[in-house]
């Protein structure tokens, strides 16, 4: 009887620490997602940009990004901001230029928010990738979740 007591015990604990940190794991990944959902949301608004200086950011020793200074106009008043791009970083030093010369041949448009022009980014991208990551962590919280339920209504019977 106390085996069995203590087995119970201990089994419902287990799933509850694993329910909490699974838990604490999707609200994690729900927040990053909607903290990059409102950068995406709040760029509504494109002008053109010029680039002013182009920098070679050094992550690693193998892991080079590209970091823009840029201006651009808004309403008559010139706004500048700073972009460090996203993935794909390089490898080397060499093609990190040789990349960041191409892009300051490029015509170059900036997005902005039209509440707040300081807050301005030369790239706008959906996180497509975190919200399917969250989905699938609330989808498997919610399972394991009526799963433990189903089992309890079916053991009290």
């Amino acid at each position: 009887m106390f085996k069995s007591l203590f087995l119970k015990f201990k089994v419902n604990f287990f799933f509850r620490f694993f329910m909490w940190s699974f838990g604490g794991v999707v609200l994690f990944y729900t927040a990053w997602f909607g903290i990059d959902f409102y950068r995406y949301y709040r760029l509504q608004v494109q002008a053109p940009a010029h680039i002013e200086k182009l920098k070679v950011i050094e992550f690693s020793l193998d892991s080079y990004g590209i970091e823009v200074s840029y201006s651009f106009l808004v309403e008559g008043v010139k706004r500048e901001g700073v972009t460090l791009f996203s993935k794909p970083y390089y490898l080397n030093r060499f093609s990190a230029e040789r990349v960041a010369q191409e892009k300051s041949l490029q015509k170059t448009e900036v997005w902005y928010s039209p509440q707040n022009p300081d807050s301005s980014s030369l790239e706008r991208i959906f996180p497509l990738k975190k919200g399917i990551n969250s989905l699938i962590l609330l989808s498997l919280w919610a399972y394991f979740f009526l799963l433990y339920h189903q089992r309890r209504e079916n053991r009290e019977k």
